[in-house]
């Protein structure tokens, strides 16, 4: 059977936090998967002004905010494998959408 350790992200124009899932799929001539950990984490009120104000930059501005977005996201997933003791080895792929800026 094949087995595929997969972390998923999701965070959207609510602007509360960040949710991160473990899960495991696997294959037999049929998909199955099992959630093993979850946890959101918490945007802190100058993550969620940077966010929330995102529509009024100029292109530079979402340049680098693009780039301040993947280091913060790169922690919380950091701090989810460590908190969880997850071995970082076994992750197949991590999948996020990105953030929603607008609707």
């Amino acid at each position: 059977m094949q087995k595929y350790e997969v972390i998923g992200l999701m965070s959207g124009s609510s602007l509360d936090g960040l949710d991160i899932a473990h899960i495991v799929f696997s294959y037999d001539n049929k998909w199955h998967f099992q959630i093993i950990n979850t946890h959101c984490y918490l945007y802190d009120s100058s993550y969620i002004r940077t966010l929330a104000d995102i529509t009024k930059y100029d292109i530079y501005d979402i340049a680098a905010t693009h780039h301040y977005i993947g280091e913060q996201t790169a922690a919380f997933v950091n701090d989810f494998i460590l908190q969880y003791n997850i071995d970082r080895h076994n992750i197949a792929l991590i999948s996020s959408h990105g953030q929603t800026a607008v609707h």
